[in-house]
């Protein structure tokens, strides 16, 4: 699955807003967990694979990437900075997967376009598009 985050895209990874607790790196766990939440909002008759340690921890690896840049971003209105990323990420699915686990990260990766990824995305941040591959690349191969 390889996604381009066009606008800086961080994750919030502790609920308290305390400094140091945003990660603006494409971690998988973080990125899918982003990505299957607003999923699941938007159309809970989307069902949910099995649990996200099951599907993503170890199933799913930080491929290639490209043009990865770090951004500071400055909300005035807010008077918070937030740092994020921008770039093309590969991300590499397990080829052990059964299809209807690959098919759904697939959807969801495609909903990255309307629901974006990460924190901050009502203030324009997060903004990313799944980018079209030629076949499926799974972990040892193409498939």
């Amino acid at each position: 699955i390889r996604l381009r985050f066009h606008t800086p895209t961080t994750f919030e990874v502790a609920s308290d807003l305390k400094w140091g607790s945003w990660m603006p790196l494409p971690i998988p766990k973080l990125v899918f967990g982003s990505l299957r939440s607003r999923a699941a909002r938007f159309c809970p008759e989307l069902g949910e694979p099995p649990s996200q340690a099951e599907l993503v921890e170890g199933r799913v690896a930080l491929g290639r990437f490209h043009s990865l840049e770090s951004h500071m971003l400055h909300f005035q209105r807010r008077d918070r900075r937030r740092t994020g990323f921008t770039g093309e990420c590969e991300f590499l699915l397990d080829r052990d997967l059964a299809l209807k686990e690959r098919l759904w990260l697939h959807l969801v990766a495609g909903f990255a376009f309307y629901g974006g990824i990460g924190a901050g995305t009502s203030w324009g941040m997060g903004q990313a598009w799944r980018e079209p591959l030629d076949s499926f690349l799974y972990r040892g191969g193409a498939a």
